[in-house]
């Protein structure tokens, strides 16, 4: 009789274990705070860079289709953001990779005039 109330007990006890990981699951589980990266910030970093990265992570982290994401897109999207809010329409501009080589590539070898 001793050892099936044993048993009893120990049944119990795994079972408010499990029931109490499975509350705490529940609980934290929609709110990522738990295991969310933090953001480490350089030292020469300014402060605002904080926002940055902290939208950064939460898209790369709660994004519905993070499949879809183009990290490349991302940052260059952001640079464009950058140099749009300096306000300078006429001297200021961002050109991808890409659209820099058409550029100088259009440019080569057809400069002509005084000399």
């Amino acid at each position: 009789m001793k050892r099936i109330t044993q048993l009893a007990i120990i049944v119990v006890i795994v079972m408010a274990m499990t029931t109490c990981a499975f509350g705490a699951g529940l609980a934290l589980g929609g709110s990522g705070h738990l295991f969310e990266p933090g953001v480490i910030r350089a030292a020469d970093e300014p402060a605002q860079f904080d926002v940055f990265w902290q939208a950064w992570n939460l898209i790369q982290n709660r994004f519905v289709d993070r499949s879809s994401l183009d990290t490349t897109q991302l940052v260059y999207g952001a640079i464009r953001g950058m140099v749009d809010a300096t306000g300078d329409e006429g001297h200021t501009a961002f050109l991808p990779p890409e659209e820099v080589e058409i550029q100088r590539s259009g440019m080569a070898g057809k400069f002509s005039g005084i000399g």
